[in-house]
């Protein structure tokens, strides 16, 4: 699990980042390019080959 925010669970499987529902255990989306591992209102944190970026929130 990366981070969970306003009921979305973000975590990584080993297909890949997915954003689970964290109400049904659904899937939210099932490609989401990254997992956040700290999220605000604005977006979330993420790390890839060791370089933390910033990624914009999207509804």
């Amino acid at each position: 699990m990366g981070a969970v925010w306003h009921g979305a669970v973000y975590g990584v499987t080993t297909d890949g980042p997915v954003i689970l529902d964290a109400r049904t255990g659904k899937d939210r989306e099932v490609r989401p390019g990254a997992v956040p591992f700290e999220v605000d209102q604005y977006g979330g944190l993420t790390v890839s080959e060791g370089t933390i970026s910033f990624v914009t929130a999207t509804k």
